[in-house]
Order: C-alpha cells, then sequence, then structure tokens
C-alpha cells in the first residue's frame, strides 16, 4: 500500500500487510527506534486488547498502527492512551463532520454505543511507551456490540492514517514541550461519553464498582459516585446508562 496522504505526514512511516500485532512487534524493537516511530498494518493476526482479550483485524477491514513514544518526563507516561484517545476522536471529526464520536475512558472511541476503535498501551524497559490503536473502517465479523466507519461514510485507510498521524503528532509536541496539560483534559472531558452515565468499573483487582462517572480529574483518573467517591486510575468500564 502506497499510502501518500500518511506518508506526507511521516515519511518515516512502516507499513506491512500482514503482522501479529503493531504493539509486540515495537515493543521488541523498542530499544532501537527513535521516538514516534509508527508502524501500520492492514491485518493484525493477534491482534490484542485490554486485559488479554483479542482484538478483531480482518484484511483490509480495519488499521491497525502503533508508535514508540519516548516521554521527556514520567508524568506523561500516564496520559498517553488518552492523548491517543483524544487525537484519534479529533481526526476522525474534522475529516468527517458529519459523525459524532465520543471517548469511553479510557481506551475506547464509540458511535452511539458500539466500539469504533480500541487503543492498548504497554511500557518498556527504558520508561518508553508503545501504543497502538486498532479503528474499524468496514464492517467485519466482530462482536455486535462494534462499529464501523464504513457504515456511515466513505473511509478509506490512507486517509484515516493522514488525520490519525497528523493530530497526534501535534498533541504529542505539544505535551512533550509544556508543562501545561489542561487542554488535554478539558478536550477529554468535552468528548468523554462516560462522564454523567451510570457505569460498571472492573478493577484489575477483581473488584466491581457501580456507580455514576462524575468528573475525570487533572491527571486524567475517572471520579465515579456510588456509596462513595472513587478515583480509579485503570479499569474496564461499562456504560450503564446515560
Amino acid at each position: 500500500m502506497e499510502l501518500p496522504k500518511a506518508r506526507a505526514v511521516l515519511p518515516e512511516l512502516r507499513f506491512v500487510d500482514s503482522v501479529d500485532s503493531t504493539n509486540l512487534t515495537l515493543q521488541r524493537e523498542y530499544a532501537s527506534l527513535p521516538d514516534f516511530s509508527a508502524l501500520a498494518a492492514a491485518e493484525q493476526t493477534a491482534g490484542q486488547g485490554r486485559a488479554g482479550r483479542s482484538w478483531v483485524s480482518e484484511p483490509g477491514a480495519s488499521l491497525s498502527v502503533s508508535l514508540l513514544l519516548r516521554p521527556k518526563r514520567t508524568e506523561i507516561s500516564s496520559l498517553i492512551t488518552l492523548l491517543m484517545a483524544i487525537s484519534a476522536q479529533q481526526a476522525l471529526t474534522e475529516l468527517f463532520d458529519e459523525l459524532t464520536v465520543s471517548i469511553k475512558w479510557p481506551n475506547d472511541l464509540l458511535i452511539g454505543e458500539k466500539k469504533l476503535a480500541g487503543i492498548l498501551a504497554a511500557a518498556n524497559p527504558d520508561q518508553s511507551v508503545v501504543v497502538g490503536i486498532g479503528i474499524n473502517l468496514s464492517e467485519q465479523s466482530a462482536p455486535e456490540t462494534a462499529v464501523a466507519l464504513g457504515e456511515f461514510v466513505a473511509a478509506d485507510f490512507d486517509s484515516v492514517l493522514a488525520a490519525l498521524l497528523g493530530k497526534l503528532q501535534k498533541n504529542w509536541l505539544r505535551l512533550q514541550e509544556s508543562s501545561d496539560t489542561q487542554w488535554l483534559i478539558e478536550d477529554l472531558r468535552a468528548n468523554c461519553s462516560t462522564l454523567g452515565a451510570e457505569v460498571r468499573a472492573e478493577l484489575v483487582t477483581g473488584e466491581s464498582i457501580v456507580g455514576r462517572a462524575i468528573d475525570i480529574t487533572n491527571d486524567g483518573r475517572l471520579k465515579i459516585e456510588s456509596d462513595q467517591v472513587h478515583v480509579l486510575s485503570a479499569a474496564d468500564v461499562w456504560h450503564i446508562r446515560r
């Protein structure tokens, strides 16, 4: 795939037709890669989701791209998943102004209540971070809770990838060069459909919290009000109702 639009944004972009996982590939190569190294693929044979789940990525039906990021400050690392979510949401809504795409904290993009994209990040031993996103371009054998861009708009791989890389590059530079992160949190709050929803959060400890999502803190954590206010750094979150 030539990808002229995407390579105009990032000439060093690597593309493969098929790979086990774009995230795993960059995690294997991290020691030799510079900041903002990107690998895109039209198919993943072992795509990853949160908590060890698989991510469906059939040939030509989705866009998978991962980046190796090298934060200049340690506090940036915890914001990288949210940065990818915000950048992808901005890119898609600017590219397709007829779409309403929202963020489900911390790592999904939704159209309505159906999942359009999923994000996964992993830290490397040298404190660099690999972050990847999978975006459904057309319908595939995914769960009924999934949705694809092609159900609403004419979405091609190159245009979507170029828009995403351009927005992410701009936002990453801004995050790296300034200690101000309030712009990122404000954008997240404005476009996060989790806020105001009744949710169920499954913690890594196995604990389940049911309550109302009331805020996102200035460092990106989710506040849920139930019998008390819980502040979550990471969890699997399901919207029960809005």
